[in-house]
């Protein structure tokens, strides 16, 4: 932690202002809150980091990624919400890579799941399909290796929410296969 706020004090000072340096730093320290779970120093940076990357860039995309599980992780749903929506109806989403595409999906359907659930308020600009988002996201794509299981887990989640429990099962199932592996 030390170490992190030390170099981002030195790389700010720089007349030159290497920001990729800056970054570097942040999204270090930036993992430092979230695995401490204090949201507040998260949400603090989170905002200076906004004033230093270009809206629509990579490092961008990458701050409210981590701002997102941020969230997630302190329980401000609400905001998680409001930040995945920000980021899916944002004008660069759609020059993301793929898997950064589908990470944002993936997010989306938890947000859904949590609006379901009766714990935010999800807004009525885009309706998210649940019975679309179980069906259409193939499962075991090598590409997808790391979202695998939570996206088995969310389309579990909403199995067991809308009382689809023989599919429910099947994709518990798929689960203890896939981790067996």
């Amino acid at each position: 932690l030390n170490t992190c706020e030390k170099a981002i004090a030195f790389f700010q000072d720089q007349p030159t202002f290497p920001s990729r340096a800056l970054t570097i730093f942040s999204n270090q320290l930036f993992l430092l809150y979230w695995q401490k779970r204090d949201f507040s120093n998260g949400e603090v940076l989170f905002t200076q980091s906004l004033k230093t990357s270009i809206a629509g860039s990579i490092t961008w995309f990458t701050s409210h990624n981590l701002f997102f599980l941020l969230c997630i992780h302190t329980k401000k749903y609400q905001k998680a919400s409001e930040t995945t929506d920000f980021i899916l109806n944002h004008n660069r989403f759609g020059s993301l890579p793929e898997n950064s595409k589908e990470k944002w999906k993936v997010y989306q359907a938890y947000c859904a799941y949590l609006g379901e659930m009766g714990k935010i308020n999800i807004s009525d600009q885009k309706k998210f399909k649940v019975a679309k988002f179980i069906n259409e996201v193939p499962l075991y794509a090598s590409e997808k290796r790391t979202r695998n299981i939570p996206i088995l887990m969310i389309q579990t989640l909403f199995l067991f929410l809308h009382q689809r429990y023989d599919d429910a099962i099947d994709r518990v199932d798929s689960l203890n296969l896939y981790c067996s592996r």
